[in-house]
């Protein structure tokens, strides 16, 4: 079986470093490991053209038989490439430094890319194989709060939207390039996500998840420690399901959930089709109402044009 690392941050930087033990300690374990460097392969940025998620505009309906439908044409960049780089690998381990509480922009690039290869949960992948994940994060300061959740829901969006992850990490006060290699327990704690993810591979018959002794968490599907406030309850901001909070006899909060993976937005629920309706509608008013859409967007916008871009000079 094979593990694709994906490095997101500096060439060489401190969360590679991670990556770089992670992928040896799976290795030992006898997997084929292999990484890319994100930085280096080019990702045109998505337009919102529409055509991948609108299936209005697919062929007969469907998808097309060539696994790409975009205004890109397909030799016009990498994403092809890393996709199918992602499709041959049964684990995936996300690497990247910390940018402005989250992701690196090239990384959330992708992300708005992918569903260009109808990568999402209906996509072969889903099928072929239970495609697991694993995350790790360096940040330079405190300000990490928002990576996981960021990090995670990319991670699992490249598994097909399946919430197969197995471990996540997040390293602070890693400012200086090459501090990494001064940092043990950080490097031991890769290796440890690195044999993790070998052994969920190798046991996939098991619960995917083993990362519950060192990382705190409230969502039991997703393992993310953030909470979104809706009314007097609360409710998990990447998975959708909602929940109580209480507190055990000791003292300690918890949230008490109304279910778990089987009400996840992200796999097969029971809201789907709900959704999907929902989502639809808006791209049958829009062709019943040019006429009205044409009025108003000459009465709104039509007075006013953007600053044009000046020419760059020449390095």
């Amino acid at each position: 079986m094979k593990i694709l690392g994906i490095s997101c941050g500096r060439k060489d930087g401190n969360s590679e470093l991670l990556l770089k033990k992670a992928l040896k300690e799976a290795k030992a374990q006898g997997f084929e490991v292999e990484y890319l460097r994100l930085q280096e392969h080019k990702i045109n940025p998505c337009t919102g053209c529409e055509l991948c998620s609108n299936s209005d505009n697919w062929p007969n309906g469907r998808f097309p038989e060539s696994g790409y439908f975009c205004c890109y044409k397909e030799d016009s960049d990498h994403l092809s490439y890393i996709v199918d780089k992602v499709k041959e690998a049964d684990g995936i381990i996300l690497s990247t430094s910390i940018y402005n509480l989250t992701v690196p922009g090239i990384l959330l690039v992708l992300l708005n890319r992918i569903h260009a290869k109808n990568f999402a949960k209906h996509h072969e992948i889903a099928g072929k194989q239970h495609t697991l994940c694993a995350t790790i994060a360096v940040g330079g300061s405190d300000m990490t709060n928002l990576i996981k959740p960021m990090l995670n829901f990319t991670a699992v969006e490249l598994c097909g939207s399946q919430m197969n992850l197995v471990d996540q990490m997040v390293v602070q006060f890693c400012s200086a390039k090459d501090y990494m290699a001064l940092l043990d327990d950080s490097i031991e704690r890769a290796g440890l996500l690195g044999r993790r993810m070998a052994d969920a591979l190798n046991h996939q018959d098991e619960p995917y998840y083993r990362g519950l002794e060192d990382n705190p968490e409230f969502c039991p599907v997703c393992h993310g420690d953030v909470l979104q406030l809706s009314g007097n309850r609360v409710r998990c901001p990447i998975c959708n399901i909602l929940g109580d909070v209480k507190f055990s006899d000791e003292g300690k909060m918890y949230v008490l959930w109304d279910g778990g993976a089987e009400l996840c937005r992200l796999n097969d629920n029971p809201n789907e089709e709900e959704v999907h309706v929902k989502q639809r509608a808006p791209f049958k008013a829009v062709k019943e109402n040019k006429e009205k859409i044409k009025q108003v967007k000459e009465e709104v916008g039509g007075w006013i044009k953007p600053v044009p871009a000046p020419p760059l000079r020449d390095v």
